[in-house]
């Protein structure tokens, strides 16, 4: 996962905690963008956007090829930062290597919220497999299968309505790294405006 970055927004060069570099004003640098939700883009959208809710289509995978992040609920996502919705990304390249254009879409609120962090305390786990980035599906369903337990095998059957799912009900709301990522969700159709654009970490800012 992509833990460092760098933003580019006007001239002023400053060193962050982390090593890397942000090209930007002291205000920027400290953190102060204005307070909302960003959300990064592959492609250029236009000025205004409508953002709908949609199943993703990059779930989270573990160590072990399973995936363990909930990939049937509609959303769109969105973090507090530039800087944390670049962590939730694991590459600025694209397939042949060169840099990547990711746009910048800003809104104020977000409607039907879903805070994931919280979500996490009521995530599926199993003893020595505490749900976050090294969980395991596969061990979480072997446990469940020896348990027996009628509550634990009752988190294990399909979403409902039936979507396209490659996880189990248990997984609804779940983001193993969005403690570190800050990440959030909107589960109804939001307007959002362009701000800016990223070019391999480094981020272009227009006014908000």
């Amino acid at each position: 996962m992509l833990r460092h970055c760098l933003f580019r927004v006007d001239l002023n060069l400053i060193t962050l905690n982390s090593g890397s570099y942000f090209h930007g004003t002291q205000e920027l640098a400290r953190g102060e963008q204005p307070k909302g939700w960003y959300h990064l883009s592959k492609n250029d959208l236009g000025e205004e956007f409508e953002f709908t809710p949609r199943q993703t289509t990059s779930p989270y995978m573990g160590q072990d090829g399973t995936v363990i992040e909930d990939d049937f609920s509609l959303r769109t996502s969105w973090a507090p930062t530039v800087n944390k919705a670049l962590e939730a990304l694991e590459a600025l390249q694209d397939m042949h290597g060169r840099n990547r254009t990711l746009h910048v879409y800003y809104t104020k609120s977000l409607p039907g919220k879903v805070d994931l962090e919280k979500k996490m305390e009521k995530c599926p786990s199993s003893p020595g497999n505490e749900y976050g980035e090294d969980f395991s599906t596969r061990k979480w369903r072997e446990w469940v299968d020896d348990t027996g337990d009628p509550k634990q095998v009752k988190k294990t059957r399909t979403p409902a309505p039936r979507t396209r799912s490659s996880v189990p009900i248990a997984f609804k709301g779940c983001v193993p790294d969005a403690d570190k990522t800050d990440e959030v969700w909107a589960t109804k159709p939001l307007v959002a405006k362009r701000v800016g654009y990223v070019v391999a970490g480094v981020f272009n800012s227009n006014e908000v």
